[in-house]
């Protein structure tokens, strides 16, 4: 049982990290900033994830989008930048 409740911590742990990397091309990230590796949120950081200071998203990106991506990366400043368009 014990070894059944790892594995699906694990699980999540790493679905997290998927859905961290692939959030790049859907809501058009145009800034990191890598910060300390030990801001990241210890599960995944334990699993080899990095922290993340800043992310700068595109103009136009909506509220509910910027707070999924903060979701994502609690431990980052998420900011939409007034200047930069998708078609920019």
């Amino acid at each position: 049982m014990l070894l059944g409740v790892f594995l699906a911590w694990l699980g999540v742990q790493l679905t997290w990290i998927k859905s961290r990397h692939e959030i790049w091309s859907h809501y058009g990230v145009v800034f990191v900033s890598k910060g300390d590796p030990s801001k990241a949120p210890w599960g995944i950081r334990m699993l080899g994830e990095r922290g993340v200071e800043t992310i700068c998203l595109r103009k136009g990106t909506t509220d509910e989008d910027r707070q999924q991506v903060q979701k994502l990366y609690p431990e980052s400043k998420v900011l939409v930048l007034p200047l930069l368009s998708k078609g920019s």
